[in-house]
């Protein structure tokens, strides 16, 4: 992934509702007051414009903490979704976002107008801040998967959550060896292997 400046992309459909409204509205009402971004939650369907906003909002808490005078600290946030490849998408879309910002000129006031829907008046250097502190720190920035999320949960916390101290994600050639000895264990029970037979 690359945070080489883009030309700015068209603005994607609106996601179809959000909690409490659409993305656009519950971040577009505010924007001109330079108000923290709130909580909500995205509903939409798929290419609705998920990502786009997702990534918005991210870098609209990066510039929030650079007006506050704060270092953003990506380790604070976390963003989930299904898959990871969608997670590189947000990622991507995030760090892109940030360099067409912090650009000079016309190509960098377009972009800036494009996403001051979620994030606000942003200027130049302010993108350009948080871009650095972005990339200073992607490495601790937590966007992934859902699975991924609950795995570090259960990793920290094992006895909360039933699992054994030292539990661990089986390898693929172990879970063929537990199949296998799944069947092997069913099969040697001759009632089982009548039940085939006869089923057969």
């Amino acid at each position: 992934m690359s945070a080489t400046p883009s030309p700015a992309t068209p603005s994607p459909p609106t996601p179809t509702s959000t909690t409490p409204t659409s993305a656009r509205a519950a971040t577009a009402g505010d924007a001109g007051t330079q108000a923290p971004a709130p909580r909500s939650i995205v509903i939409a369907n798929a290419g609705s414009g998920k990502t786009w906003t997702l990534a918005n909002r991210i870098l609209r808490w990066s510039i929030d903490e650079v007006r506050a005078g704060r270092e953003p600290q990506p380790a604070r946030m976390l963003a989930v979704t299904f898959t990871r490849k969608a997670a590189g998408e947000i990622l991507a879309r995030v760090l892109s976002h940030a360099a067409q910002g912090a650009r000079a000129g016309d190509a960098g006031a377009k972009a800036r107008k494009e996403f001051s829907a979620v994030i606000g008046d942003a200027t130049e250097g302010e993108y350009r801040a948080a871009l650095k502190a972005l990339a200073a720190e992607l490495h601790r920035l937590p966007i992934g998967t859902i699975d991924g999320f609950f795995h570090r949960i259960a990793t920290a916390m094992p006895e909360e959550v039933g699992l054994p101290a030292e539990w661990t994600l089986a390898e693929e050639h172990e879970l063929d060896e537990l199949r296998a000895s799944a069947a092997a264990e069913i099969l040697s029970d001759d009632r089982i292997v009548e039940l085939l037979k006869t089923e057969g």
